[in-house]
């Protein structure tokens, strides 16, 4: 292996190391949305309404890095990457109150992040389309996180 290729999946891991710190502050998000439904504070959302992110569950990061190193290269192959379906704070938190039974709150401000939406073609070309849903996602989060407030 000559020093380039070192070089490269350094690189590589390095970027994957960034995006799993990405993937968990996204989990965060998530999160933060059922700890403060549970503590009945408002959650914020931006004043431009809808919200939109693409959370991307850890069992679909892990299956594309494989496809991702192997895109990788010199110069830097850049790719969007988030989970396939584009979902709103409002709509996740609505979800998470069916699932629960428990008011989501909201309060608009502009001190918060506006929605991040993303092209995934690229994604999608080299390492393919997304398994887990972010509603099988959201449930598997608190059947995880906080198994007792599942209505079922």
């Amino acid at each position: 292996m000559n020093l380039a290729t070192v070089l490269l999946v350094a690189a590589a891991l390095i970027g994957v190391g960034m995006w799993g710190a990405l993937a968990q502050q996204t989990f965060v998000m998530l999160m933060m949305g059922i700890e403060m439904m549970l503590n009945g504070a408002a959650i914020p959302v931006h004043i431009d309404a809808p919200s939109v992110y693409h959370p991307l569950h850890q069992e679909d990061i892990f299956g594309m890095i494989p496809g991702l190193l192997a895109a990788a290269g010199v110069p830097a192959t850049v790719v969007n990457w988030g989970g396939d379906e584009g979902v709103s704070i409002e709509a996740w938190c609505g979800y998470l109150s069916e699932l629960t039974g428990i008011e989501a709150r909201f309060e608009p401000t502009a001190s918060t992040i506006d929605s991040v939406q993303i092209d995934l073609s690229r994604m999608h070309a080299l390492v393919g389309t997304t398994s887990v849903a972010w509603q099988d996602g959201l449930r598997r989060m608190v059947a995880t996180r906080h198994p007792e407030l599942l209505k079922d």
